[in-house]
């Protein structure tokens, strides 16, 4: 799947359009607060705040993706995978802090979800 694609899917989610569809059944949010949220009480709770930007992708794998982007001043990461179609099965907002030293960080959190994925 190309960055354009997942990257409207993630548009769709942030607009609250076919949540059904594109969150698997056991999806995870995580807000900043730390709160932890399941499928319906993200769909519940969703709301729109601003458009994405600073949009990153790294391929874990063939079937697995990890996209980091910027919603207002919200740093959010998600991790797609693909079965028959692609879902999102984790999401985490992280507030930016001076944009979390971009690269680094990136990496960082790409090793932690990777490291995440394995155990899976």
């Amino acid at each position: 799947m190309s960055i354009k694609k997942l990257l409207m899917r993630e548009q769709l989610i942030d607009q609250g359009n076919q949540l059904e569809e594109l969150l698997a059944e056991d999806f995870i949010y995580i807000r900043q607060d730390g709160q932890e949220l399941d499928k319906d009480a993200y769909k519940a709770e969703k709301e729109l705040t601003s458009a994405i930007k600073e949009l990153h992708l790294t391929s874990i794998s063939q079937k697995t993706k990890l996209i980091r982007y910027q919603v207002g001043d919200t740093i959010h990461t998600s991790i797609w995978r693909r079965h028959e179609t692609w879902q999102n099965i984790f999401h985490q907002e992280t507030k930016n802090r001076k944009r979390l030293k971009q690269n680094s960080q990136l990496r960082k959190l790409g090793v932690f979800y990777i490291l995440i994925l394995q155990r899976s």
